[in-house]
């Protein structure tokens, strides 16, 4: 009867096949690990660039809104002429006092072509309320996005405020508004979602 060769030399040939898959296996996994971080980054890199994007627009968008409240108050017809009158208190010029929410915690002021007259308090912020339609296309965006990728509202707060806040003496004549500017991942399609705000007050001539 013929032995088994059991040599060092075939125990080591033996080896080799488990440890080359083993090996093949590691390195499986550290270049699906690799492809993974990159994808990762490059997901990053996209999301940033998306939302610098979306900034930029939206602060320029933000300067344009802020000049059509600031030409709203400086009406040579009547102040604040282009918002919509109260139909409850027949206020002019943009003052609204409504009694009650509407559905959802909806705000019944009206809006036209972004122009909002007085928000009701007890109310969901415009901007909050996803059932919100009075968004108005970009007015001018420079070619970084394209229209109605950058939408705002221009809210009347009240004609009553003060002119110079720091001064209790100040005369109370300066009309304020808000003024809100969003670039969303549903009007863009891509990751980023911007919203920004500012309070714009303005003086009577």
């Amino acid at each position: 009867m013929k032995r088994p060769d059991t040599s060092p030399r075939k125990r080591q040939q033996a080896m080799a096949l488990p440890v080359v898959l083993v090996m093949l296996l590691l390195i499986t996994l550290i270049g699906i690990g690799a492809v993974r971080t990159m994808l990762s980054q490059e997901s990053m890199v996209a999301g940033s660039y998306d939302r610098s994007m979306a900034l930029q627009s939206n602060e320029r968008e933000l300067r344009t809104a802020e000049n059509l409240a600031r030409n709203q108050a400086f009406d040579a017809t009547a102040a604040n002429n282009s918002f919509t009158p109260s139909t409850v208190t027949g206020k002019p010029n943009g003052s609204f006092a409504a009694t009650a929410c509407g559905a959802n915690r909806a705000d019944p002021s009206p809006c036209t072509n972004g122009l909002c007259s007085q928000p009701t308090p007890q109310c969901l912020p415009r901007w909050e309320d996803p059932n919100f339609s009075g968004w108005q296309g970009d007015q001018a965006s420079g070619g970084l996005l394209s229209t109605n990728q950058v939408q705002y509202i221009v809210e009347f707060i009240g004609d009553d405020f003060s002119c110079n806040p720091p001064d209790p003496n100040a005369k109370h004549e300066c009309s304020q508004y808000r003024v809100t500017v969003r670039t969303t991942p549903d009007l863009l399609g891509r990751r980023s979602a911007v919203v920004l705000q500012s309070y714009y007050l303005t003086q009577p001539k």
